[in-house]
């Protein structure tokens, strides 16, 4: 560096020292002023710490996952992500620019804008299918994608916490509509269109009401919805839904077997060897008709095993999974958390008949292949289909320091 040094206070909540003009971090320098002649600041339309802009329009970058910052920016660059506005202000980036550009604005935390005004049934439902999905409408929860705390993960999901209700909403319906590409493995086209105007608004004015490191949690009824179980088909069963949970001792018991069974390392840790939980395995909250059910578990045990030459209770088949999928250790047949797993599979199981194994027990039994199987082939599948989620090497993916993917 030569000459004097100029330093100038940058009103951007933190100032940046500026060398000659450009300021100590690159990244910070890209988005406040940009680069000269080349590129416009990104403060423009995000805000000089990525806080959003345009009255709600402009998202929010703030906060994101460096990789999924780099990931868009240089789709939108290269053309894999079209967008008239963005990809021309962006063509001068390099790609250690847009490291810079992501680094910064992942630190960023700037305050959350102000909570829209929203009627309470509105909120509630859109917590519901933040929380628990629709997955009857092929609709998973956005927490079994974007974390527990909606954090994202890297390098292909955003977060979504301090997100304006009016982006979240347009982009959803943009997806909906075909006029976003509907993301990788075509996710968000599938879930976008699986969900109403009215879920669509209300799932956007509540992710836009949570306030930082505030995490969505399943919501509870004051009193629980009256439910009376009534004898199903056990091959067109439809277990209890969550409204009607009791309320009391059994109440407590089944929401117990409910947290394990979502996150298992959290409330059975004693015995969990890894990072996997029981939805990982067993969709919809163990709810899934096509992902070994734990309704239909609960009614056709004691069964014989082979893999083990015993006759096996529901209480073994569930001490088997700690030992074998969680590489962990067996809980006691009459501990707590063993108990609140059964009981949980139980009132799930309302109204099945017991003794008649259910279509849905197990998973569906796939046709042979037509060729033999390959790893070569396989390596290639995982690359495309899985890595998304799972990781190059199969390590998971986390996101704000939790485990998200496994």
């Amino acid at each position: 560096m030569r000459g004097p040094l100029v330093f100038t206070a940058l009103a951007v909540g933190t100032a940046a020292v500026l060398l000659n003009g450009w300021a100590a971090d690159t990244g910070e320098s890209i988005v406040v002023q940009g680069v000269p002649g080349k590129v416009p600041g990104c403060a423009t339309c995000h805000g000089p710490r990525g806080e959003g802009g345009g009255d709600g329009l402009y998202p929010r970058l703030a906060g994101l996952p460096a990789a999924y910052i780099e990931s868009q920016l240089k789709a939108f660059r290269d053309g894999g992500r079209a967008s008239p506005l963005m990809s021309p202000m962006i063509t001068g980036l390099s790609d250690a620019d847009i490291t810079a550009v992501a680094t910064y604005l992942e630190r960023q935390r700037p305050p959350f804008p102000a909570a829209p005004k929203a009627e309470q049934s509105q909120l509630i439902h859109g917590q519901s299918l933040v929380t628990l999905g629709r997955w009857d409408k092929g609709v998973p929860s956005c927490t079994s994608c974007h974390g527990a705390a909606l954090q994202g993960v890297g390098p292909a999901i955003p977060s979504l916490g301090g997100q304006s209700s009016q982006y979240l909403s347009a982009q959803l319906q943009a997806y909906q509509n075909g006029q976003r590409a509907p993301g990788p493995l075509e996710l968000m086209g599938r879930i976008a269109r699986g969900m109403s105007g009215q879920d669509i608004e209300d799932v956007a004015l509540y992710i836009a009401s949570l306030r930082p490191s505030s995490r969505p949690e399943i919501p509870r009824p004051a009193t629980p919805e009256p439910y009376t179980p009534k004898p199903q088909s056990p091959d067109a069963f439809v277990p209890p839904p969550e409204s009607a949970l009791p309320a009391g001792p059994y109440g407590d018991l089944l929401r117990l077997g409910q947290s394990i069974f979502e996150d298992t390392p959290k409330h059975a840790g004693q015995y969990a060897g890894n990072t996997l939980s029981c939805r990982n395995c067993h969709l919809d909250r163990g709810r899934d008709a096509l992902s070994s059910p734990m309704w239909a578990a609960y009614v056709h045990y004691p069964e014989y095993r082979k893999k083990d030459g015993l006759v096996n209770t529901l209480q073994m088949r569930i001490q088997g999974c700690f030992r074998y999928s969680q590489n962990g250790t067996v809980p006691p047949g009459d501990s707590q958390e063993l108990t609140a797993l059964v009981t949980y599979f139980y009132w799930m199981a309302s109204g099945l008949p017991v003794g008649v194994k259910p279509k849905a027990a197990g998973y569906p039994k796939l046709d042979p292949p037509k060729s033999t199987p390959s790893p070569e082939r396989g390596a290639k599948v995982f690359a495309s289909t899985c890595a998304l989620c799972h990781g190059d090497n199969g390590l998971g993916r986390s996101g704000g320091g939790q485990q998200v993917f496994p």
